[in-house]
């Protein structure tokens, strides 16, 4: 039973491994050109305005009605968001890159890999878990009506189809 675990063990890491490199192997270039063309695009959105869910959170809470103390809170809510997804990305960051050279072993560690996997895995639940923890705090700040409104605008944020999907970059 032991041998089977270890056995799949191995499965999930070179699966996680394959999975994580191959898209950045084949995709990337030297010339830094895919990074120059996501910039560009990223540019080109915020020239027309378009910023994602950052703008419909934005927008939404703009026609809410919210009052100076309301806006007050929810920017500093907004400051502290960015602020901890920055460090949690960051740390997380840092355990891919550590995984990485695990990985490039001759013989690799099993258990520090399970390990590490781990604990990126954790770091990724934090960011889900941030996101909801600051969704409930932004609600608990508006009036019942407010709240009722802002439901009303953001179906797919209250009813978990927004948490965690896409990449927000700290941004509401």
């Amino acid at each position: 039973m032991k041998k089977v675990q270890r056995i799949l063990a191995i499965f999930v890491v070179f699966a996680f491994v394959f999975t994580v490199s191959a898209p950045a192997v084949f995709a990337s270039d030297k010339s830094g050109s895919d990074r120059k063309e996501k910039k560009e695009k990223c540019d080109k959105h915020k020239k027309d305005g378009k910023r994602g869910v950052g703008a419909a959170f934005g927008k939404i809470l703009s026609e809410l009605d919210l009052t100076d103390k309301q806006n007050v809170a929810i920017k500093k809510m907004k400051l502290e968001y960015e602020k901890n997804t920055i460090k949690i990305r960051a740390e997380k960051d840092i355990l891919d890159v550590e995984l990485k050279g695990l990985l490039m072993a001759d013989r690799v560690d099993l258990n520090a890999a399970e390990a590490k996997l781990m604990e990126i895995a954790h770091k990724e639940v934090e960011l889900k878990l941030f996101r909801i923890k600051k969704h409930e705090k932004l609600k608990s700040l508006l009036t019942k009506k407010q709240r009722k409104e802002f439901e009303k605008k953001m179906p797919m944020m209250m009813h978990g189809g927004g948490y965690g999907s896409g990449d927000h970059k700290g941004k509401y």
